[in-house]
This record gives C-alpha cells, structure tokens and sequence, in this order.
C-alpha cells in the first residue's frame, strides 16, 4: 500500500495535534478505501448489493469528519471510521500518538510508560482525555500487538513452559509462560486465578503449538504425568535445562512490567503482559504498520447498516 510521503512522515513522527485531525482522517480513508473499494451500503442502494462505486469527498463540512464519502446516487454519508474499530473514537489524534507512544517510545526505553505519563505526553500536545479514555485505547492498541497465526512449517519448534506467582493473598495470580527456544522466537504468557489442569488446558490451546512438536515443562509437579496421559499426541519433556534461563529472563520483565497493575482484571493484565512481549522480545511495526492493521480488521465484518456520524 503506497502512502504519500508527507503523510508516511507524520503518521511515523509521533506529534499528533488536534489541529491535524484532518490528516488522520486522510489516513484512515486512504487505508480503508484503498484499491478502489469504495461502495455505497445504504439501503437505499440495495444495502450494498448494487456496489455503487460514485462518490464525492467531504472536506471543510462541520457536520461530518473530513475525507467522509457521499454517494452521487442516494447521497448517503460514510465517514473514514464508520465500520473500523476506531468508530466512536472521541480523539482520533490521540489514539494516533498513543499507537507511537507504544510501539516507538517504549521500545526506545525498555520500559513501560504508565497511562499518567501517557496523559502528559497528550496534554502537551494538545490531545486532552480522560485517564479512562487511555486505559480504554490502551487496551485496544494492545490487542493488536501479538500475531500468533505466523506459521514457520519448516523449522523445528521446541517450546519451554513456566509458570509463576504473582499478587498477595488476595490478589493471587498464576502467569503460565510459554517461550519457543528455537528461531524465530514466539513467546505466549496468560494470567489465570488458579494453578491446576483445568488452567493448564486452557491455556495451551491458546498459544501456537500443534501435535508433533516437543514442550518442555518445568516443576509442574503432579500436572506433568496428568498431562503426559491426557495430551498423549503431544511430545512433553523435562530436559534441556539450560534453556530454562531464557523464561527466568522474560517472567523478570513480566513481573517489572506489571508493578503498578491491579491484577484484578485479569483480561486487561493479559493485555498489559501482551504489551511487554511486543516492545522487549519480538519484531515490531512501525506506527504506520500497526494503524493500517487495527483499522482494516473490521472492514470484513461490515454489515448492511446505515454509516453513522462519527
């Protein structure tokens, strides 16, 4: 996909003022719409089925977000967000800086930046929300971070799984880590409330091992011959001890990274562990890359319904 260069440049730049709300918008309609995909899905133009294709840009209209199509034939209205997880999004520009913030400041770093320091970084560039509207586009944001469907068919895959304790007495939590020792390294961790098989199962469906591959497990005590027995296709072991160093490396970040989260919500902690894979272990996209994607995800999932305002 080919984007302007003066566009490429400030999505990539990390300062988004509310005053270049526009170019954000030109963003989103150029992603959205590349390739010609542009159809009206009123009902009016039989929801779509007609693929009515012509169309006029909005720019300047205060009753709709700049780069909004209008069709020629029933003029029904499609803003840039309509029918994209960033529909109903109160600070388009924010969301754009918060995406920087994630994938470029905190890898500089090595560390994870706290939404009251997220809220600075906005405020000072004229991107003024709510601390709960940051914890809600974190969470998005973060959702996108991981791809576990990459398939490396031609590699052999040797995974290493540990667990861990976090929390006091009553906020007592089990993080299961699963690393690939071999390269290009995955790795996969999950909060759980409780340390047994049920968790354990759970938990393995979710990560991206298949039947012919060797997990290597590490004090799983009366788990690993439940485990053997029941998973009987997959190839479980205890050997290789001195990889075991690579998962005490990541569980120390795991740990560091979530000091400050309340271990409560156990679905916004997995986002958060998600988070401190992306920026520390693995490859990452650029701002660019990761707006394209977060913006495309809904687009196959568009129903018949009307395009709303923003």
């Amino acid at each position: 996909m080919l984007i302007d260069s003066p566009l490429f440049k400030f999505i990539n730049r990390g300062i988004y003022h509310d005053y270049n709300k526009k170019l954000c918008y030109k963003f989103i309609a150029e992603v959205k719409w590349y390739g010609n995909k542009y159809y009206c899905k009123s009902k009016k133009c039989s929801g779509g089925k007609a693929k009515v294709k012509g169309y006029e840009t909005i720019i300047n209209d205060p009753k709709w977000a700049d780069y909004s199509r209008r069709c020629l034939r029933c003029k029904n209205v499609e803003t840039p967000t309509a029918h994209t997880p960033l529909h109903g999004s109160n600070s388009i520009t924010a969301f754009f800086e918060m995406v920087y913030i994630i994938t470029e400041m905190q890898k500089e770093r090595k560390v994870r930046i706290n939404n009251e320091a997220i809220s600075k970084i906005l405020t000072k560039h004229e991107n003024r929300i709510s601390k709960s509207t940051i914890e809600k586009y974190r969470y998005q944001i973060q959702n996108y971070l991981i791809d576990w469907e990459q398939e490396y068919k031609d590699l052999p895959k040797i995974y290493g799984i540990e667990k861990f304790l976090l929390g006091g007495e009553k906020t007592k939590r089990w993080i299961y880590l699963l690393s690939q020792f071999t390269q290009p390294r995955q790795i996969f961790a999950k909060i759980y409330s409780r340390d047994d098989y049920i968790s354990f199962q759970n938990f393995l469906p979710k990560t991206f091992i298949n039947k012919s591959e060797k997990i290597i497990l590490y004090d799983w005590g009366e788990v690993y011959p439940t485990l053997k027995n029941k998973k009987s296709k997959l190839k479980f072991s205890n050997e290789l001890l001195e990889y075991r160093n690579l998962l005490f490396d990541i569980r120390d970040s795991i740990i560091k990274w979530l000091k400050e989260i309340n271990l409560s919500n156990e679905e916004r902690v997995n986002g958060h562990i998600n988070e401190c894979i992306y920026v520390l272990y693995q490859d990452y996209f650029s701002p660019i890359q990761l707006l394209t994607l977060i913006i495309r995800n809904d687009l196959q999932k568009v129903g018949n319904e009307d395009a709303t305002r923003k």
